[in-house]
């Protein structure tokens, strides 16, 4: 993130790496691996966007990809490409290092 608080007045649901909880596991905190806690995070979200088999619709938490981004933020989402940064269109689908607009 570039900036200070100013630029990033938004409320965000991300996500941990899938990386870092699969580690937990490995480590020995059973039942703290991807596999484990991806099936919580989707019984947890009623997502309002596209449908994803990465996505949980009915549970608690409303969750919806970014309305009215700010053009900064997607000109600097878009520019990722140029240095080597993929572009991501969902931060909590798949992969999770590149380049995303959470609005």
């Amino acid at each position: 993130m570039l900036g200070g608080c100013h630029s990033h007045n938004v409320n965000a649901w991300v996500r941990g790496h899938q990386n870092d909880f699969d580690s937990w596991a490995y480590e020995g905190c059973y039942g703290w691996g991807w596999n484990e806690v991806s099936r919580l995070f989707k019984k947890i979200e009623d997502w309002h966007g596209p449908a994803s088999p990465e996505r949980g619709t009915g549970g608690p938490m409303y969750v919806a990809p970014p309305v009215d981004p700010n053009p900064v933020a997607t000109a600097f989402v878009e520019s990722g490409p140029a240095i080597g940064l993929p572009k991501i269109e969902d931060n909590n689908a798949g992969e999770m290092e590149g380049t995303v607009c959470v609005g």
